[in-house]
């Protein structure tokens, strides 16, 4: 099936990241696939590093990489173009972003995969569901309407479980620096000719805790991002009426405000 080069982010995650690793070397295992993780410590004070370090003892496959120094404006975005130059030089076939706080179930690469076999197809992901470490009411609440936001809808493509093949992503010399740059990747992908598939039998799970403040904080992120991408506001003052998203809207209108006069990022 070829090299998969796993990308996992990491700032300040050690009640999330013990999880996912241990979740993500199953599925990579269950691939019948090589593989390597490179796990990027964003400047973390907490035990990440710790943790990352003790996983790489017993697994050989687990890279470290220690961030000191933040080159981009979007540190994420640098993250993973540094996962995916780590994945140019070990001559990897696949490259896919796991988050720190992702689970994936055990054959979900094993699903994936294979759907990246069309030489159109740059990328594939499984379905993305929340499921937060510890239930709330809220959690309940948000659940009930993901669940709602699949109803007529295309499926979100979920950069945080996705897979992509290393040729479409060298084409186009990988991540830039952007608040969304698995979006960012979507479109300058799609303008040469690249899809996107989406796997519903495969399963990645969220379990970073729901509050209505981290859901705000997101949703601004989103809309300052959206403004970012050249998204009309007409169209995120929609979005954000009918999917009861009130902080897409500010989030755009915060982007607008503080927009700084200067090129569009491009690839470093």
């Amino acid at each position: 099936m070829g090299k998969l080069v796993v990308v996992t982010a990491a700032h300040n995650e050690e009640i999330h990241l013990p999880h996912s690793i241990r979740a993500l070397v199953q599925a990579c295992e269950s691939a019948n696939c090589s593989w390597e993780q490179v796990i990027v410590l964003d400047r973390c004070t907490d035990r990440s590093e710790t943790i990352a370090r003790d996983f790489s003892k017993k697994h050989p496959n687990i890279t470290i990489h220690a961030k000191t120094r933040v080159r981009w404006k979007h540190t994420y975005a640098q993250n993973l173009q540094i996962g995916f130059e780590y994945a140019v030089k070990t001559k990897a076939d696949y490259f896919t972003v796991v988050d720190a706080d992702i689970v994936l179930e055990k054959d979900y690469f094993a699903k994936v995969m294979p759907a990246i076999g069309s030489p159109r197809t740059a990328s594939a992901s499984g379905i993305l569901i929340t499921a937060p470490l510890h239930q709330t009411v809220y959690s309940s609440i948000y659940r009930a309407w993901e669940r709602s936001y699949r109803i007529g809808l295309h499926v979100a493509a979920w950069g945080a479980s996705r897979v992509y093949h290393m040729e479409p992503l060298l084409s186009v010399g990988g991540f830039a620096d952007f608040a969304s740059p698995d979006t960012e990747l979507d479109i300058r992908l799609s303008h040469r000719g690249f899809r996107h598939r989406i796997i519903p039998e495969a399963k990645a799970y969220h379990i970073r805790d729901l509050s209505i403040g981290n859901s705000l904080k997101a949703q601004v992120k989103l809309g300052i991002s959206r403004h970012e991408l050249g998204v009309p506001f007409h169209t995120t003052v929609l979005h954000g009426i009918f999917r009861f998203r009130p902080g897409l809207i500010a989030g755009h209108l915060i982007g607008a405000v503080g927009e700084e006069r200067e090129p569009s990022p491009r690839p470093v």
